[in-house]
């Protein structure tokens, strides 16, 4: 078996939203260890948000120019070639000054920042254990939680995707189930947001992108437990299914081997769609 079915099925928001985009993808990443390992991209995410946490953790001065000189002092560490650090330097300058802006004009009291959390529930009948880490958990002002995902990435999702975000969905599921245990009305949910910080917000200049999920309804049922239900019947089936969209294939590293994909037919032959 892909997990040992005596143990809980440890998964994680990013593992969730990779099985729900394309469980081969998920096999061939967190199982088969085909990933391409940690890049200058990701260094360049970790530093940025190591920085947008001390803000909160370690009161460390929100200004522009403050933040700009604490990303002076670890930015030797990425790897770049000169031309393309100097270009990605001055991106992270910019997307830490989006920051500072949209965090002093956050009217939401921060109650952590790389929150940290475990949660255990049974799941079609599995015992599941989610864990993971929150980059900002706030409260507002009618004492809802809301969970929010500092993002770096060139290429956020669309819009419309939002909704039914994968990654944010967990995190309002957990929530509800005591992953913030200092939280008011035991953890009610008041909705997420990817904050996209390379990108501008096209209504408050200066700002990030920022890009929301509703709480859950009362009267609708949350996507988020259809998605995990979804995903813990995939990993104990092992059906591990290349599933073709624009969100899971655009940056994929195993196109070269995807029976859905050209390159990867050649390999493993056309219909050949799961692992």
């Amino acid at each position: 078996p892909v997990r040992d079915p005596d143990q809980p099925l440890r998964l994680s928001g990013s593992q969730v939203s990779s099985l729900t985009s394309c469980p081969l993808q998920w096999f061939l990443d967190h199982e088969a260890r085909g990933g391409r390992g940690t890049s200058s991209a990701q260094g360049f995410g970790s530093i940025v948000h190591a920085i947008a946490a001390d803000v909160v953790a370690h009161g460390v001065d929100p200004e522009p120019s403050h933040l700009a000189a604490h990303l002076e002092d670890v930015w030797s560490q990425l790897e770049y070639a000169p031309w393309i650090g100097r270009r990605e330097k001055a991106a992270a300058v910019e997307a830490l000054g989006r920051f500072a802006d949209w965090h002093r004009s956050n009217p939401r009291t921060v109650l952590a920042a790389e929150h940290p959390f475990e949660v255990d529930l049974e799941v079609e009948g599995r015992a599941v254990h989610l864990s993971g880490s929150m980059d900002r958990v706030e409260v507002d002002a009618d004492g809802a939680v809301h969970v929010i995902d500092l993002k770096t990435s060139k290429n956020p999702p669309s819009d419309k995707s939002i909704a039914e975000h994968a990654q944010l969905g967990l995190y309002q599921l957990v929530v509800q189930h005591g992953a913030v245990p200092d939280a008011p009305d035991g953890g009610r949910p008041g909705g997420a947001e990817l904050v996209q910080l390379r990108d501008e917000s096209k209504k408050v200049p200066g700002h990030p992108k920022v890009q929301p999920q509703g709480a859950p309804s009362p009267d609708v049922p949350f996507f988020a437990v259809e998605q995990l239900s979804s995903s813990v019947r995939t990993v104990v089936d092992e059906h591990f299914v290349a599933t073709v969209s624009e969100a899971a294939c655009k940056y994929c590293a195993f196109t070269h081997v995807c029976p859905a994909k050209d390159e990867g037919s050649s390999i493993l032959g056309r219909g050949e769609g799961e692992a």
